[in-house]
């Protein structure tokens, strides 16, 4: 099934020019390295906890990219057509539907679980808090809202400056907490990429990483690259 985009404000048409250009290449050139298979080997562990606990049954991929965890869901949403494209070819059994993940054409309470990743980090805080007001809306009673997004204490330490939009929004533990409001309980929140592993020899990376993890859902969670957050709808 392949649905059309619709309200599309500037945030969503950068976003979209910036993924369309990347399409062909974003997986040999994110994930096809060995910092890519760290990072994703991190996301992907804490993800199937989270979503495998809870028992889902319909789970949307916002922001699904070219389908990296299409696995874990039953339906992908992404803007651009042909980062929906390459997704297809790796798994046609799934829905996907091509709109802005803050105005999804998606009846109210259709989903079990939403999980978004490497998207809030782009956008502003009034397009953050639009998209996670529409999850609540497609998500059912005790539904599950799973999202990325950069620590800002571990970006004032490094003296951390975006030079443009792209990965410029950070949250601290308590913006986290402000946007839950009275509509989400705050159920996990964990740290991704402690270490600067960019820093390390690639044959050494696959030996830290028991390491990084031990770090990054410790209490020194906060210095962490970025946040993994779970909601559960109230």
């Amino acid at each position: 099934m392949f649905k059309q985009p619709n309200h599309l404000d500037r945030e969503d048409e950068v976003l979209r020019l910036y993924y369309e250009d990347l399409a062909s290449e974003y997986d040999n050139s994110r994930f096809d390295n060995s910092y890519g298979r760290y990072i994703d080997c991190q996301e992907r562990e804490i993800l199937s906890r989270w979503l495998g606990n809870a028992q889902t049954q319909s789970i949307l991929d916002l922001a699904c990219g070219t389908g990296r965890f299409l696995s874990l869901a039953t339906a992908g949403l992404d803007l651009s057509p042909r980062m929906i494209e390459v997704a297809r070819t790796k798994h046609p059994d799934k829905e996907f539907i091509q709109a802005s993940a803050s105005h999804i054409p998606i009846e109210a309470s259709q989903y079990d679980a939403v999980f978004s990743l490497h998207l809030f980090m782009h956008l502003s805080q009034t397009k953050i808090k639009a998209i996670v007001d529409e999850c609540y809306r497609i998500l059912r009673p005790n539904g599950i809202l799973i999202f990325d997004i950069p620590s800002a204490f571990r970006r004032k330490l490094i003296s951390y400056k975006a030079e443009d939009w792209h990965g410029a929004t950070s949250f601290s533990q308590n913006d986290i907490h402000q946007l839950c409001t009275e509509k989400w309980q705050l159920e996990e929140l964990v740290g991704v990429n402690f270490l600067p592993i960019h820093r390390f020899p690639h044959p050494t990376r696959p030996l830290l990483l028991p390491i990084d993890k031990f770090l990054s859902h410790s209490f020194l969670k906060s210095l962490s690259s970025y946040y993994f957050v779970k909601l559960i709808k109230l």
